[in-house]
Formats: C-alpha cells, structure tokens, sequence
C-alpha cells in the first residue's frame, strides 16, 4: 500500500508563494519572541590552506550559488490586505564578501559575533559570509544562514556546487557545466500546501493518542520554559568491535543500526524517567523526490516514535518493536511536524520542540567533502561554529556503520552539564553490549550502572564501625557527672526572663531520685513512660531518669491540643505519666516533677535516694530508649519505636566528625517530640558542655533568639534553613557582633539553599555549617560539612547544598520502582539500612 507521490512541477512566480510547514513555524518564532531571533542561526566555518586562494573566485561562486537556488534569495513577508506571510524571491546578486585580517586568536571571538547577528526575514539577505585571513596561506569562509532556507542535507549541496564554481571561476571558465535544477523550494513549498494528508494525520494522531508529554529528564539545572537553551556538544567513539557486533546482530534481526542504536537509548531514557511509554524524536530529509536531493533549502521534517517498553520485554523483542514502529513512522514520514502539532493543539510559542524532548538520528545525508580545490588549494576542515543554540534537550547524532560508530550530542547546556551527558552515554554504551552478548535479557534485568558508579556505592557505604567505646547514654552521663559534679548542666531559661540552673552533680542527682521512685512504681525494660512536659530543667531530669531504669521515654508536648495528647496516650498506653503542676490538666499525670531550687517539690520524690543505681546494667541495644511520635502526612499520631542503638550511633558519629570544645554551649530550643530535640539535649551535655534552654516565645522572636544566643555565649545551635534565615535577616550587619560566638550551625528539616549557605559564610565566616539529612525512624541517616574553614563558598550547581555521606554503620542506597540501583544523578528513593533503624522497619 505504498504511497504514490505525485509530481512536483514549477509554478508561475506571479502566484502567492506560500511558506512551507516547517517555514511557518521558524517565521512565527522569529516574528514573536524577539529573544529567540537568532536561535535559527546556522553558522559555519571552511578552512581552506594554500597560497592560491582567490577571495573574488569565492565570491563568484557564493554568488552562483544564490543565483541557482530561489531558497537564498527568499525573504518572508506579509503582504498589504493578506493575513499570512509568503516567499518573496528577489533576482540575484553579486555577493559581498569582505575579507578580515585576524590574528588566531581572534577568530573565536569573530565567529560569535556573527552568529549573534539578526536577520530582517522581510528583508533579507538570509545569507551573510566574510574571509578571515589568518596567515597567508591559510583562509576561513564564515557563513551565517538562517535555518528558514537552509538544512544539514544542503551543506553537502551548498559545499559541492561552491567546489565547482570556485574550481571553475579560478581558471577563468566562466560558470560551470552544473544542470540547472529541475524545481526550486517555492515549488515543493505549493506542492507540499496542496497535498491531502489526512491519512497521515490521522495514523499520527492515532499513534499520539492520550500520550503524556515531557519526560523529565535528570536536570543538572533549573528547567527555564519558552526560551531556547545554550547548545555544547560532546562526541564520542564507540569500541569498533561493538560496531561490528551490533551491525551483526541488527542484520539478524532485518532491522537497521538506526534501530539497535534507538532501542539502546529507549533501555537509558527509561531507566533515567521510569517511564515505559516513550516518545523520541527522529529526523527524515523530506526529501522522497529525487528532484529534491540537490536542492538547498529547509526540508527536514520530525518523526514522534513512540515506543513502548512494558511487559518487561528482551532486548531482541525491544528491537523488534522499535523496528515495527519505525518502519511504520517511515512510511508515514510525509506530515510535516508542523501540522501535527497544529492538530494536537501543541503550543506554538516556543523554540522548544514539543512531543519529543529527545532527538536521535542516524545521520544519512550527504557528507562533506574535504580536499582539493584546484591549484594547490585544500579545504581542510569544515564545522557548524559559533554560539549555537538549541531546541532540543538532547539531539543524539551517530555517524558510521559496522566498521566505526561516532556519535555527537548535541545538548541544552543550560539544563545538562558535559558530565551527565557523558554518564548517559556510558549508560547508552552498556546496554549496546548487553544487546549484542545477550539479547535474550529481560529489559528490567541489564545492568545500567558503570564500574565507577559500582565503586561509588561500595565506597559510600564503607561505614561500618563496631563501637569500640559500650557504655550506654546512661553510663556516659554518670561518669561526666563524676568527673565535674559543680560544673553547669543546663540553664533554663523562663519566658519572663527567670533562669533555673543545674549542676551535673544536681541533675544527677535528681535524675536518680525520679529513677529509684519508677522502679519502686514498677517501670522495668521498655516500660513506656509518658513525659508531658515544656522544655526545662525538669525535661532532662524526666528523661534521664527514665533511661536509667531501662524505660521508654514518651515525650508529649503540652501545647498539642487536648485530643491529639489524648490520642497519643491512647496509643503509647504508657505505665506512667510524668509532668509539671499547671501543664495536664486536661490529661492524666501520676508523677509531678517541679523543681524549685534545684530541688524537687514532691515529697516522696525529695525524699527518694540520689545514689546511682548499684548493680546498673547497661541496656541491649535493641532496647527501645524512647517512642516518638509524628503526625506525617496523615494528622494521625503515629508513633517510632527508637533504640538505644539510634542514639549511640548518632551521639558517636557527630562526636567523631565534630568534637565540642570545654567552652561550648548548646541552645535548646526545639520541641519535644522531634528527634532533632534529642540532639540538642544529649549530644552536648554526654561531652560535658552546658545546654540553654530557651522558651517558645524567644524561638518564636528571631530578635530574641539572637539575644540569647548572644547572652548565653552559644555556640552550637540547630536551626531549620528558614529559620536560619530569619535569624541573619533579623541581625543584619551586626551579625558578627551578636552571633560571633557561634561556631556550629546544624541544619536539617528543609533544603538548605546554597545562596543561604552564602549569607552564612559572609556574615559569620568563622562557622561550620553541618547539613544533616534524616527522619524520626533512623534520626540521621547522613551529612554533609557545608563550610570549612577558610574554604570558599561552595557551588553545587543544584540551587541546594546536597546531604552528604552516610553516618557511620549506615548504608543508602537509591533504588528505582524495580529496586534497582539508579545511576549516578538519577532520581529514585532512597533506602537505607543502618543499626539505628527504628524497630519494624
């Protein structure tokens, strides 16, 4: 059922010409997005090397190149009384050709600049062209030509006939014996208008239908909309081998290596998307007349092959389907991609290519022949130059057959950096060899992942440290309170500007009186025991003594509202709940912990022993050490069972990668319930260095805030990025006077944006900035040292500081929907495996 084409023959030039599909989307581009004006701007350098060049020669030729072909003599105008644009053909000319002495190292430069030129299309020329003379011997044809007269094809075209006419004028022959060709672009312009494509249409919308456009590539850098990006190339030379041995395979399976190369990129875009229904882009010449092959002017048209990877297929089937929907995509390649998108209510105010964000093509049209000019000249290299852009994410070009395979690809430098193109094409490598050695894999099974990037998670996740120190949170304590009984625990700091202080010595004590008053209550191993109470003196006191008779600290902040307190008690079930006088009375309290003077208020508490336990036996790490809920996404309460597992880990490895020094001080500041409070109350005071623990209402206030910290001589605070921000907004200028104690900044909750992590380092050049990463079930899964000394303020490229390394005797892994390792950039989940995962996970 092949198509017949009917003929194209010359029209009258008294008729309108109209522009063609692909024309009439470049002039609505140019006409409308004054930005975009010079993204259509093919530009190309020539180096000819050889004393007897002849710049009026070239000029000559140029100059019978525009006379033999309409397409570069055409402007676009919209003519009085009319509504669409049409061509407009002017007689030909001699061309200008200056010729520019310049210095090497100026050629660059120059090359930009032309390239950077705007072209009236009302008006014309759309070809502009000048010699640079670098050295006597050595020349450079820079052309500009916009894209609305011009394609790849037609460089072969344009080089040949200039060959001739150059040849031809040098020797003084006139113009040369070139047949005149037989229709010119107008022709096929009126002919393509004049064509019913409605079977065309019709399979294309059928094969597009209810397909989900975009494909959201692992972006390097933010995506812009409606604007064309910076173009950079990378080019690549596949193992001769592999060349010969996918030629091999795809002529077993009557497919081509345009087939096995696309299959091969359809396995990486849908590892790098996870998705299975795919949409890429490839490129015909438009030209199927034979008339057209020797014609210049913009024919090239776009296919949307869409492919289909489901049901977990092999590789030989994968090339199977891509060969039936190319084939049929071929036969249907006469639509222009203009119209198809004009019937799918594709948008049309952009140089983006909509439907196919990914272009790849097995390049087939003419190559451009180097050699001899005649007479001693040679052109000796010939290559699109200038600062290009680009309308595509990604344009992959491969050139060769069994014996060499090349690829270019020419990318959006403004989304992709050079690395991560590189990577894909790694990516794009292994699946080419696992097709080749076996093609009877299933899809879901090949191995995307590089030997480095193998390397790269053996190596993260190289933190397996066995404690050498076993002493429980309980034994560390009692020991830093042996050692400096007088010396100040923690100050806690009233709304009304009150402190009440404790010793080491005190809150040991006091912690030992509450511990000897549960165990006398029954509270034994994992025995739950609830503590609602604000942050004080009397919260460390509550869960210090919680710990040290083996219980499960449950802490309730009382400014939850009474039903959600309610519906923690309900689920926790604790034996006991702890509290201070005027904070439950909507809940119930069987011990109350008031402190005054250091001192407790209830009697039996008082009266109860301060000796440390005798006979203390340290808990199993699989003892849970505290149960801490969160509301998640839900707004139910849902509770994490914590082991002491968690806490040890956690307290080792922020000793490990940041000691305290004797004179640090710690602010307490965050809720109860969030595992980040745990840090701030344990992490300083097992080293000995005192905690300040401030109420709401300063948290609440950042010129408060930065009051205390200033006050108290804080120097390790943890603090959500906005927050953080608030603070240095708030302070200004007199940032090193009021946070100048400061020299530990933790970060966690929210991305840290690197432009925050800048204010940092420029206000208070003398901190370290921790970003840590975690969740309630394992508290902190990883880290990262923002800032380091003297070191410059760090660029990532993200927007965002990234999280880091795993802590130690944790292992992360990011896995796709089939818990496959991604690879390096790609997103996926990230799971983790550590011994502070919290129990039932």
């Amino acid at each position: 059922d092949r198509v017949v084409l009917p003929p194209i023959t010359p029209v009258a030039r008294t008729l309108s010409l109209p522009l063609s599909f692909l024309q009439e989307r470049l002039w609505f581009v140019h006409q409308h997005m004054e930005e975009q004006r010079t993204s259509n701007n093919i530009t190309s350098v020539m180096r000819f090397e050889g004393p007897s060049f002849s710049a009026d020669a070239l000029r000559s030729a140029l100059s019978e190149l525009i006379a033999r072909h309409e397409a570069l003599r055409t402007c676009f105008r919209v003519l009085p009384g009319a509504s669409e644009a049409v061509q407009v053909i002017a007689e030909p000319w001699l061309v200008e050709l200056p010729v520019q002495e310049v210095r090497a190292d100026e050629v660059t430069a120059i090359i930009n600049e032309v390239s950077r030129q705007i072209f009236d299309l009302e008006q014309g020329p759309l070809l502009r062209a000048k010699v640079l003379r670098v050295a006597q011997d050595v020349h450079l044809l820079v052309t500009n030509i916009h894209h609305i007269v011009m394609d790849g094809w037609s460089y072969g075209v344009m080089l040949s006939e200039l060959r001739e006419s150059y040849m031809a004028a040098a020797e003084g022959r006139g113009a040369p014996a070139l047949p005149a060709p037989p229709v010119q672009y107008a022709d096929y312009a009126v002919w393509q208008r004049a064509r019913n494509l409605e079977r065309q249409l019709q399979y294309w919308s059928g094969r597009l239908e209810n397909y989900e456009d975009g494909l959201e590539l692992p972006y390097d850098y933010p995506r812009a909309a409606n604007r064309a990006w910076r173009a950079a190339t990378l080019t690549y030379t596949y193992p001769p081998a592999l060349a010969r041995k996918l030629a091999e395979l795809s002529q077993s399976e009557h497919a081509t290596l345009f087939m096995s190369l696309l299959a091969g990129l359809a396995v990486v875009l849908n590892r790098y998307t996870g998705r299975r229904d795919l949409c890429i882009g490839t490129t015909v010449a438009g030209r199927e007349q034979v008339e057209l092959e020797s014609l210049i002017g913009f024919f090239i048209n776009i296919l949307p092959l869409r492919l289909d990877l489901g049901g977990s297929p092999t590789l030989r089937e994968l090339v199977q389907r891509v060969r039936s929907v190319t084939l049929e995509g071929f036969e249907h390649q006469a639509l222009p991609f203009e119209h198809l998108l004009t019937a799918l209510r594709k948008p049309r105010d952009s140089s983006q290519i909509p439907l196919v964000p990914v272009v790849f093509r097995h390049q087939n049209f003419p190559m451009v022949k180097l050699g001899s000019w005649g007479n001693g000249l040679e052109l000796s290299g010939f290559e699109l130059a200038g600062e290009r852009t680009t309308a595509s994410e990604q344009d992959w070009q491969f050139f060769g057959d069994g014996s060499s395979l090349e690829l270019v690809v020419e990318y959006a430098a403004d989304l992709f950096s050079e690395q991560t193109i590189a990577r894909m094409v790694q990516h794009h490598q292994l699946v080419l060899e696992a097709l080749v050695s076996s093609p009877e894999r299933a899809l879901s099974t090949v191995e995307l992942l590089t030997s480095e990037e193998q390397a790269l998670y053996a190596r993260v996740n190289r933190t397996a440290q066995p404690p050498s120190d076993t002493r429980s949170v309980v034994q560390i304590f009692e020991e830093q309170a042996a050692r400096a009984p007088d010396a100040v625990a923690c100050i806690g700091v009233t709304a009304a500007g009150g402190e009440q202080r404790l010793t080491f010595g005190q809150l040991n004590a006091r912690a030992n009186q509450l511990a000897h008053h549960l165990r006398h209550l029954g509270v034994s191993a994992e025995a739950r025991v609830a503590l609602l109470c604000d942050r004080s003196p009397e919260l460390l006191v509550g869960l210090l003594g919680i710990l040290k008779v083996g219980g499960c600290y449950v802490p309730v902040d009382p400014q939850y509202p009474a039903s959600y307190t309610e519906s923690i008690l309900a689920d926790a079930s604790p034996a006991l709940v702890l509290s201070k006088r005027g904070l439950a009375e909507a809940a119930r309290a069987d011990v109350w912990l008031d402190l005054v003077g250091g001192r407790f208020v209830d009697r039996t508490l008082a009266s109860a022993s301060e000796e440390n336990e005798v006979g203390y036996a340290p808990p199993p790490l699989a003892q849970l050490a505290c149960l801490l809920y969160t509301s998640g996404s839900t707004g139910r309460a849902k509770g994490v069972m914590v082991p002491h597992a968690q806490l040890l880990n956690w307290l080792r490895a922020g000793w490990a990668r940041a000691p305290f020094a004797p004179d640090d001080v710690m602010l307490q500041k965050t809720s109860i319930t969030f595992t980040v409070s745990l840090k701030e109350l344990l992490s300083g005071l097992l080293a000995g260095i005192p905690e300040v623990i401030v109420p709401n209402s300063t948290v609440k206030d950042s010129a408060a805030l930065a009051a205390s910290i200033q006050r108290w001589k804080v120097t390790h605070v943890r603090l959500v990025p906005s927050h953080l921000h608030a603070l240095l907004e708030q302070v200004g200028s007199r940032a090193a006077q009021v946070l100048g104690t400061l020299k530990v900044i933790t970060t966690a909750g929210e991305a840290l944006p690197e432009r925050l992590l800048r204010q940092v380092r420029e206000a208070l050049p003398q901190v370290v900035v921790w970003n840590d990463y975690g969740c309630t079930e394992l508290s902190e899964v990883a880290y990262f040292e923002a800032t380091s000394g003297d070191a410059a303020s760090p660029t990532f490229g993200t927007g965002f500081v990234p999280i880091g390394q795993p802590i130690a005797n944790t292992e992360v892994y990011v896995l796709d929907d089939e818990l496959r390792r991604v690879p390096l950039g790609v997103m996926g989940e990230l799971y983790v495996s550590s011994v502070g995962c919290a129990r039932g996970y």
